[in-house]
């Protein structure tokens, strides 16, 4: 274990990898609460797919599939996206469940073709609609933390309301 600091309250080593574990996850979390409710759900299915046998899907990992397929399905619309992902889950777990042996590739290759077959369709059923990206839906913009001197303050404020 590589040390990075001590906890100042219970003086526990700080463990680099579980910082990153937790950054992982926090982005993580990012991603599915910035989707629509079925999108993040139809993702969240879908990277279960990569799940091994005997462990689970660590956060890194998660983030790493997700990031993948955000970025191969950036020039979809968010329906296609939800669809196809949908589409995908339920052919894999059927293919494994007639075959009885599961196994993921990292490629995504059969997400690509339900994507181009879902995307023509989709085309054909809007003609006049515009694309509404899931890469749009993600954009997180992150405002500047609060200097010591203003949660000082806030602090101070919210003390003084229960003092008097």
């Amino acid at each position: 274990m590589q040390k990075l600091a001590k906890c100042p309250h219970c003086r526990g080593l700080l463990d680099i990898s579980a910082v990153a574990i937790n950054k992982a996850s926090d982005e993580l979390l990012c991603i599915y609460t910035a989707l629509p409710g079925q999108a993040s759900a139809a993702l969240a299915n879908y990277v279960q797919l990569f799940t091994p046998d005997k462990s689970d899907l660590s956060s890194a990992r998660q983030l790493k599939i997700s990031k993948d397929v955000i970025e191969l399905t950036k020039e979809f619309d968010l329906a296609v996206f939800t669809q196809s992902l949908n589409i995908t889950v339920t052919s894999i777990r059927d293919h494994w469940q007639r075959n009885g042996y599961r196994r993921m590739g990292d490629d995504h290759a059969y997400l690509k073709k339900v994507l181009e077959t879902e995307q023509q369709k989709f085309i054909q059923s809007h003609p006049k609609q515009t694309v509404v990206s899931a890469n749009k839906s993600i954009e997180v913009r992150t405002e500047r933390p609060e200097t010591l001197e203003e949660s000082t303050r806030k602090w101070q404020e919210n003390i003084a309301k229960y003092r008097r």
